[in-house]
C-alpha cells in the first residue's frame, strides 16, 4: 500500500531540503553537541513525525509540560544508553519565565557532558527568549536551522511614528482646531477598522498610526481614548504578526484602564483576555494562564459566576490547559465552562455551541471518541437550531463529526455525516471552491477506508481539477491529491494511472522542496512500489536506491524507513 503524504495546505510551501540534510547530517556523522531548530509549532510536529521512527530519543514539551530542569532531562537522557541523538521539541514551553532560562543557561557544560547530540526545538518566539535571557547558551550552539520565514521585528519594513517626531504639539490649537484634529483622528480610525475589516491590515495600521500621531500630543499618552486606539493597534500588529509591538500597545492600554477604571472593571478584564490571546499565540502560556486566572478570580468577586466574562475566562483557561497538555485539567474548566455558556446565553447560542466543540476536542486528544461524538452532536444540533442548516458553521460541525466516526472506526457514519456537509459547501462557496475540493477529499478517503475506490477516485479527480483550477499545476494541494489518487489506482490496479500521477506529483514536490526532502523519498518509494506490483524489478530497484539515498542523508542509516527500503532493495538482489 502506497504511503500518504501528509503535508501542510499552504498557499506558499518554503523548501527545507538543505534544514532536513542538516538533520541527517547531525544524526549521521556528529557524535555529540548542542543544536537549535527554530520552527513554530506545526512544522515541529512534522519533523517528529518524520524522524521518530529512527534510533532518536525524543521528549516534547508539549506532552509532558513543565519547567526546564537539566535533572529530569539528565534522568530521562540516562535511559537511553544506546541513543546519541535526542529531540528536546516544544522548548518554548518550558522557559516561560527568566528563572527557566537562567536554568538553561546555567546547564550548557551539563548537557554538553551528556555526550550526546541534542537537539532543541523552539518556536521563533522561544528563539527571541533565548536570545535576550540565556545568550550564553548560544556559544555552545554547534549549528542553528530554521524552518521558519521567520524575520525579527526590527527587520521589517514596518512604518512607525510616535509623539517623539511629531509636530503637532509645538502648535496652540484653538478649541476650533482642537475639535478638528479629534475629528479628523476619529475619520482616520473609521477609515482604518474598515481597512481591517477587508483584511488590509498594513493600510489600517498606516492610519491608526496617523491618528496615535495626532492624539498623543491632543489627549496625552495616559487619556482612556487613547486606551481604545491602543486596542487597535495591538489587534493590527498581531493580525500583522508583529507580536512584540501588539504587546506593548496591549499593555499600554491595560496600564491606563488598570488607573484609571481599576483592575475589576470590565473594560479592563477584557484587555487582559485581548493579551492573554496574545501571549498563548506567541505561546508564552505561563503568562496567559498568570493574567486569565487572576481575571478570573476578579470577575467571581466583583460579579460573581453568572456573567459573560467570567465564562469567557473559564473556557479561555481551558484553552490554555489544552495548549500545555493538561487535558486533565482542561477538562474541569470546560465542565465548570459549559453549564454557565447554558445559563448565561441558553441552551441553543453560539456561544454554548463552541464550549461544546472545544469540550468534544479534548476528547479527541484523549482518544475518548465516544464522548467527543456525543459532544459535537451536541454543538451540531445547536448550530442548526441557531443557524440553519445551509451554514458554514453547520457544515464544519458535521465535518468534525465525520472524523470522529472515522478515528472511531465507524466508516457508516462517517459517510453520513461527510454527505451532509459536502452539499452544505457547493451551495455556499460553490462546486469549484477550494474548501469544496477538501470535503471531496475528505468523503475519498472514507470510500478508501471502506474500499470502494471508483466512488472515490471519482472524488479526487474532482478535487484535483478544482485545485488546478483554484492554484495552478504547481501547487501542494495538487500533488496531494495525485498522491491520494495513486494510492486508490494501486489499490484497483490501475498501475499505469498510478505512476503517471505520481510522477505528476514527483515533479511538483520537487519543485516546492527540492531533490532531498522525505516527501521526495516517500514517491520515489511509492513508485517502486507500482513497478515491484507489475514485476518490473529493475526499474522498482532504482527507484528504491533513489529513495534510500535521501532516506540516508535525511533520516539515518537506522532510522525505520531507510531500514525499510534498505530490506526491499536486499530482497532484490
Amino acid at each position: 500500500m502506497s504511503k500518504h503524504i501528509s503535508m501542510p495546505k499552504h498557499i506558499s510551501t518554503p523548501k527545507y531540503q538543505d534544514e532536513y540534510l542538516s538533520i541527517g547530517w547531525i544524526i549521521n556523522q556528529s557524535e555529540n553537541g548542542l543544536f537549535l531548530i527554530i520552527a513554530d509549532i506545526q512544522m515541529q510536529d512534522e519533523i517528529i513525525n518524520i524522524y521518530k521512527r529512527g534510533p532518536v530519543g525524543i521528549y516534547n514539551y508539549q506532552t509532558y509540560p513543565g519547567s526546564y530542569s537539566f535533572q529530569d532531562l539528565y534522568r530521562w537522557a540516562q535511559t537511553l544508553s544506546n541513543i546519541q541523538t535526542i529531540f528536546i521539541a516544544n522548548l518554548q514551553y518550558a522557559i516561560q519565565s527568566e528563572e527557566d532560562l537562567q536554568h538553561l543557561n546555567f546547564s550548557r557544560d551539563m548537557l554538553s557532558a551528556l555526550n550526546k547530540n541534542i537537539i532543541f526545538l523552539t518556536t521563533p518566539y522561544g528563539d527571541t527568549m533565548l536570545s535576550k535571557y540565556a545568550y550564553d547558551f548560544y556559544s555552545y550552539l554547534k549549528l542553528q536551522i530554521y524552518f521558519t520565514n521567520y524575520l525579527p521585528e526590527n527587520q521589517m519594513d514596518i512604518p512607525s511614528i510616535s509623539a517623539d517626531n511629531i509636530d503637532i504639539s509645538d502648535k496652540k490649537l484653538d478649541n476650533t482646531e482642537y475639535k478638528n484634529a479629534l475629528l479628523e483622528s476619529a475619520n482616520l480610525i473609521n477609515q482604518a477598522l474598515l481597512y481591517k475589516d477587508n483584511a488590509l491590515y498594513q493600510n489600517c495600521l498606516t492610519l491608526l498610526l496617523e491618528a496615535q500621531k495626532i492624539r498623543e500630543p491632543l489627549l496625552g499618552t495616559k487619556h482612556l481614548e487613547m486606551s481604545v486606539l491602543y486596542i487597535h493597534l495591538a489587534n493590527t500588529y498581531q493580525s500583522l504578526g508583529l507580536y512584540g509591538q501588539a504587546e506593548i500597545y496591549f499593555q499600554k492600554s491595560k496600564q491606563i484602564r488598570t488607573t484609571l477604571l481599576g483592575e475589576a472593571h470590565p473594560d479592563t478584564i477584557s484587555c487582559c483576555i485581548n493579551l492573554a490571546s496574545l501571549y498563548r499565540t506567541i505561546g508564552k502560556y505561563k503568562d496567559a494562564k498568570i493574567l486569565l486566572e487572576h481575571s478570573l478570580q476578579t470577575q467571581l468577586q466583583e460579579f460573581g459566576e453568572n456573567h459573560p466574562t467570567t465564562v469567557i475566562c473559564y473556557s479561555n483557561l481551558g484553552d490554555i490547559y489544552t495548549n500545555l497538555g493538561d487535558y486533565k485539567t482542561a477538562k474541569q474548566l470546560y465542565k465548570k465552562a459549559l453549564p454557565l455558556f447554558q445559563t448565561i446565553y441558553g441552551k441553543n447560542h453560539a456561544n454554548t455551541a463552541s464550549c461544546y466543540c472545544n469540550f468534544a476536542s479534548i476528547y479527541e486528544k484523549t482518544g475518548e471518541y465516544k464522548k467527543a461524538i456525543s459532544l459535537m452532536k451536541a454543538a451540531l444540533q445547536i448550530t442548526k437550531a441557531t443557524l440553519g442548516e445551509e451554514q458554514p458553521e453547520t457544515a464544519t460541525c458535521y465535518n468534525n463529526l465525520s472524523v470522529l466516526y472515522s478515528l472511531e472506526g465507524d466508516f457508516e457514519n462517517a459517510e453520513l455525516a461527510m454527505k451532509k456537509a459536502l452539499p452544505i459547501y457547493e451551495t455556499i462557496f460553490g462546486e469549484q471552491h477550494p474548501y469544496t475540493a477538501i470535503a471531496y477529499c475528505n468523503l475519498a478517503d472514507i470510500y478508501c477506508s471502506k474500499k470502494q475506490y471508483h466512488y472515490a477516485n471519482t472524488l479526487y479527480q474532482q478535487a484535483l481539477e478544482i485545485n488546478i483550477q483554484s492554484f495552478g499545476k504547481e501547487h501542494i494541494s495538487v500533488a496531494i491529491c495525485y498522491n491520494h489518487l495513486a494510492n486508490s489506482y494501486t489499490q484497483t490496479q490501475q498501475y499505469k494511472k498510478a505512476i503517471s500521477v505520481l510522477q505528476n506529483a514527483l515533479g511538483i514536490l520537487k519543485k516546492l522542496f527540492g531533490k532531498y526532502h522525505p516527501y521526495i523519498a516517500i514517491n520515489y518509494d511509492n513508485l517502486a512500489d507500482v513497478y515491484m506490483a507489475l514485476q518490473d524489478y529493475q526499474t522498482a530497484k532504482g527507484f528504491y536506491q533513489k529513495s534510500l539515498s535521501i532516506y540516508k542523508k535525511v533520516l539515518g542509516e537506522n532510522h525505520a524507513d531507510t531500514l525499510s527500503i534498505a530490506n526491499k532493495i536486499k530482497h532484490l538482489t
